[in-house]
């Protein structure tokens, strides 16, 4: 649990960075089909108190945004009052909005606090949030006005950069590209390092080569490992056949 809450903690620090320009649609935490609360019921969590798959059959939209329900009575009951019904914050983790980020959620991972519904993304981080729950809701409304404008990317960790090295290249080096038993471009030219590690390219290509010439190596050697098999066989079998012409002709000439 204390890692999982870790490694959310360093996500949400990291957000705010690495976060591109938002869309409108950023603000309400749905899947590539328009479908929030990964198709619960957004009304049996305050009928039934518990996360209830919904029902395709059974569906309203609300501001572009699609929400799945359990049965047609809860669909209309959230028809009349859909603010009532929806999560706090979009639907995103209230934990992460309060730390100033947008993560996914768990739908069985919510609480009902004063008549509102709030999503976590796991149930470890909703065991962290609610050992204050007062204090992450005020640090959650601060912060969901500059949010609610802001992708709902998950942040990316910077890739970490090599210094270039300073070794020249030969200038009567190929330039074709080379095909590695990985499907890897590893020629001069198309180097999956590219320019900061085109030093390396010859040794790589190298090494390539070198497995390639093996391993033809190895298919000659088992070919003609079949071949000498396969004439082995062949021979074993003639002498078989021959033995079993001289046994029959031998018993010819006993019957006579």
């Amino acid at each position: 649990m204390r890692r999982s809450v870790l490694s959310f903690l360093l996500a949400v620090a990291l957000a705010p960075a690495f976060a591109p320009a938002a869309s409108a649609a950023g603000s309400i935490n749905r899947d590539r089909r328009g479908v929030a609360i990964r198709g619960y019921d957004p009304v049996a969590y305050f009928t039934e108190n518990k996360a209830v798959k919904g029902d395709p059959r059974f569906t309203a939209t609300v501001a572009g945004t699609t929400y799945h329900f359990a049965s047609a009575a809860y669909r209309d009951r959230f028809v009349t009052d859909p603010a009532r019904y929806q999560p706090r914050y979009g639907g995103y983790c209230v934990f992460g909005v309060a730390q100033g980020g947008k993560f996914g959620i768990d739908p069985t991972a919510f609480s009902i606090i004063d008549g509102k519904l709030y999503l976590n993304l796991d149930h470890d981080v909703r065991a962290q949030w609610r050992k204050d729950v007062p204090a992450f809701i005020e640090r959650a409304d601060k912060q969901w006005p500059t949010l609610a404008r802001q992708s709902c990317a998950r942040p990316r960790l910077p890739r970490a950069r090599v210094a270039p090295c300073k070794t020249p290249l030969d200038q009567g080096d190929s330039s074709k590209s080379f095909v590695a038993t990985s499907g890897v471009h590893v020629g001069r030219r198309h180097c999956h390092h590219r320019r900061q590690h085109r030093c390396r390219t010859r040794a790589v290509c190298g090494q390539v080569q070198a497995q390639v010439r093996r391993r033809r190596k190895r298919q000659q050697l088992r070919r003609k490992m079949r071949w000498q098999v396969w004439c082995e066989v062949q021979g074993q079998v003639r002498r078989q056949v021959r033995r079993q012409e001289v046994v029959a002709v031998m018993r010819r000439r006993l019957a006579r």
